[in-house]
């Protein structure tokens, strides 16, 4: 009797053993899980507290037993994940103790309360010192970022200002990640990183920056027009500590990083025997070698945009071309002969407004998906001021409103505004900032 005991026991946990192998990953997890909790409910202390907690669920719901259970469990439950929780904060303060102050423990608290005040409800109105000129202004943090020639102030989307600085910047450029606020002073040397709340560092360059972009976890790209080569292109990392750089003889155009922060794209170019010769070169953030170059002769860009992680999109005088981040071209747009109006871009897309009959207010929309696929090329009518691109829709501000156009379903929603005037900031499918001289007004176009 003890021998058929002993060896059933064996193969109960044989097959224990079995099943343990054969449980996928979450499975796993809920196994673990299980015998912590039955674990804890073993405990004396727990179970005490799990028979007080039976009795006055009885007391209260009569005598079901499973729903007694059901709630105890689910406490246990509650009760590990606040744990964890505590844990897992506890380890990413221990291991960033170096990197992080009480400075930066307060400003995300006060970061968490912001956001919780989102939820609440935003205001509508956003309200700044009257711009005169070369104000330039950018979303961030669901609120708003205004860069003038007489301050810098950042607003939450609850209308808090959370920062003004008295920095002065004769023509101030943002750029701006889920992270960061860069203003940067187009042809002169300096510029400085914020956060919602503070300035955190300020550079200054011996020569000229020309262009600046950001990723979205706060890595950077700078474009400097140095006294050693007509172009330096330095590389942040998202602590704001220089980490690449990139110097070429040509004259470079843009420097734009991806959303992921792990490629930037150099579009230079210089005239050689009155022909243009462009150079469009790929660098990992972190890597010192070239990932990917190419030369192109006879075009003559002017911008270019990630419209994902890995492609690229280079604006041309005459022509739009998508690569690779290998520089593999993946496609090629010609202008045609009307008069080129408006650029926009988002994720995955760009759009181009043509300028076909100004008279009579009639112009040509195309749009080409990250493939290098025109998927809408189409008449669209009326005189517009900006054009900015979210998803599928395309926003256009009028002299008196704006207009949400669907380039899939081609359906158009009017908005009527009074004074509508300024630069048009999408922050999502159904709403937009529109920035004027002296506020921001939440536009909602359903």
């Amino acid at each position: 009797m003890k021998r058929k005991r002993e060896k059933e026991t064996k193969e109960l946990a044989k097959k224990r053993k079995r099943n343990k192998k054969e449980l996928t990953f979450l499975g796993r997890i809920i196994f673990v899980f299980d015998r912590i909790s039955e674990n804890i409910r073993n405990s004396s202390p727990v179970k005490t507290k799990i028979a007080k907690e039976r009795a006055l669920i009885k007391a209260r719901c009569g005598s079901d037993e499973g729903y007694a259970n059901y709630a105890i469990k689910l406490r246990l439950l509650c009760l590990i994940i606040c744990v964890m929780l505590i844990l897992t904060a506890s380890l990413g303060l221990i291991f960033s103790a170096g990197r992080l102050g009480v400075d930066d423990i307060y400003y995300m608290a006060k970061d968490i309360g912001y956001m919780n005040s989102y939820s609440e409800g935003g205001a509508d109105t956003l309200n700044y010192t009257k711009t005169q000129t070369n104000a330039d202004f950018a979303l961030y943090k669901r609120g708003l970022a205004v860069a003038s020639n007489s301050e810098i102030k950042l607003f939450n989307a609850t209308g808090r200002v959370t920062l003004t600085s008295g920095d002065i910047y004769s023509t101030p450029v943002i750029a701006t990640s889920n992270k960061y606020v860069m203003v940067y002073d187009l042809g002169a040397g300096r510029f400085s990183v914020y956060n919602s709340f503070k300035k955190l560092h300020s550079f200054t360059y011996d020569g000229s920056i020309a262009y600046a972009s950001m990723s979205n976890d706060g890595a950077f790209a700078v474009v400097e027009k140095s006294q050693d080569y007509n172009s330096v292109v330095h590389i942040y990392d998202n602590d704001c500590k220089e980490i690449n750089t990139y110097s070429c003889n040509e004259y470079v155009i843009a420097a734009e990083m991806s959303d992921n922060g792990k490629f930037v794209a150099v579009v230079a170019a210089t005239a050689n025997n009155g022909s243009m010769i462009t150079e469009i070169t790929f660098l990992k953030q972190n890597k010192d070698e070239i990932y990917a170059q190419i030369t192109v002769n006879g075009i003559t860009p002017y911008m270019c945009k990630f419209i994902s992680d890995r492609r690229v999109a280079v604006f041309c005088s005459d022509r739009v071309r998508i690569y690779s981040v290998k520089g593999e071209m993946i496609s090629e747009f010609m202008y045609p002969e009307s008069k080129l109006s408006y650029i926009s871009y988002t994720d995955g897309a760009v759009s181009l407004m043509f300028e076909d009959d100004l008279l009579n207010e009639k112009n040509t929309l195309v749009v080409i998906n990250k493939k290098g696929k025109v998927i809408h090329n189409g008449g669209i009518s009326g005189a517009y001021t900006d054009m900015q691109m979210h998803g599928e829709n395309v926003f256009l501000l009028t002299n008196n409103g704006i207009i949400k156009y669907n380039y899939k379903t081609k359906i158009s929603v009017f908005k009527e505004i009074k004074d509508s005037y300024g630069q048009l900031l999408v922050c999502d499918k159904n709403r937009v900032l529109l920035c004027t001289d002296s506020r921001g007004i939440y536009i909602d176009i359903e």
